[in-house]
């Protein structure tokens, strides 16, 4: 296309160059900060899993020392079934994270914090307690009684360096719920644990998909992407943080950091997720600021542009009509009309 105006040959030469100039500045701008609110998410991710793990663990710990110190007392060691019962009641008020606490003899005979009697002999953590003589994370399950998923905390009682019974205490993990509630750091953000099965076991916003939704398969209670299932299970297998980008069945983007937490012989999995979209607002936000910016200086230079050619169009076309009239033949004394 060929233009004729001076003025429109300027600024067909040099918007094009401003325009590409401004489009690369704004996208290598948006990219970068896109990139570096990705990598704080992660960051932030990786603290609040590493801090859900920590306060998880410490919940164990803790009660863990309280039925140690429970299985040396003389009451569970020699006392009759009320001794035990009064001392297993002092201890359940004290620590007020217990939903039960009992005590089981070597053959698997027990009697729980309201006198309940019962017979454990076939369960798991009670033989690896007697067997291995150490204290024993059970898997969680679903407590016959509440409904809800348990975790039980099985410490032998030894005597004479024999494993003579065992003093369970069962702790509901709904307990956790408030504090992975609180946690979260993002409006769509939300903190779920999953066993080394890949079953979730908490979950404060959806309590439906506990012992439903697995993190192991792609089709449970809900699809999931094949990335998050790859990070968990580098999760389970490498022992450190993964990150996953996916989306939800809904096509909701998602990012999900996922933090190992090991509890003597288990090993559980949080992962905190939040929407993309949410992470990347305030580069979402920059951008509009730019196209903005990028539609106002171009209004700016087009102003400055047409100004310029402007003084520059009227010097050339008097020029030109000088020389016009100089080539008629006309070389009459013209008087001066161009400024210097």
């Amino acid at each position: 296309m060929q233009f004729r105006s001076i003025r429109t040959k300027f600024l067909a030469s040099i918007l094009p160059v401003v325009l590409i100039g401004f489009l690369v500045f704004f996208g290598v701008s948006y990219m970068m900060s896109s990139s570096m609110l990705d990598e704080n998410a992660e960051t932030i991710g990786k603290g609040v899993g590493k801090q859900a793990g920590v306060e998880i663990q410490r919940v164990f710990d803790t009660n863990e020392v309280h039925l140690e110190v429970l299985s040396r007392e003389e009451a569970i060691l020699h006392g009759d079934n009320a001794a035990k019962i009064a001392k297993m009641q002092e201890v359940k008020q004290n620590t007020q994270v217990f939903s039960n606490i009992s005590y089981i003899d070597a053959t698997g005979n027990g009697i729980d914090v309201d006198g309940n009697e019962f017979n454990r002999a076939d369960r798991d953590y009670f033989k690896r307690a007697i067997q291995t003589q150490k204290t024993v994370v059970s898997e969680p399950v679903i407590s016959s009684i509440t409904g809800k998923v348990i975790v039980v905390i099985s410490v032998p009682v030894k005597e004479n360096c024999a494993a003579v019974g065992v003093v369970t205490g069962t702790i509901g993990l709904s307990n956790f719920d408030d504090t992975l509630a609180a946690m979260a750091t993002y409006k769509t953000g939300q903190l779920v644990v999953l066993d080394e099965t890949g079953i979730v076991i908490i979950h404060p916003k959806e309590p439906e998909q506990i012992g439903k939704l697995d993190f192991s398969k792609e089709v449970s209670s809900v699809r999931i992407s094949p990335s998050l299932v790859e990070a968990f299970k580098n999760v389970i297998d490498k022992n450190e943080p993964a990150v996953a980008h996916y989306e939800r069945e809904s096509g909701e983007k998602m990012t999900g950091i996922l933090v190992p937490i090991q509890l003597d012989s288990r090993r559980w999995v949080v992962m905190s997720e939040a929407s993309d979209s949410e992470i990347l607002a305030a580069a979402h936000h920059l951008l509009l600021i730019l196209t903005g910016l990028t539609v106002l200086m171009l209004i700016v230079i087009t102003a400055i542009i047409f100004f310029i050619s402007h003084s520059f169009a009227d010097g050339i076309q008097r020029i030109v009509r000088v020389c016009e009239v100089l080539n008629s033949g006309d070389l009459r004394e013209i008087k001066k009309t161009i400024d210097r």
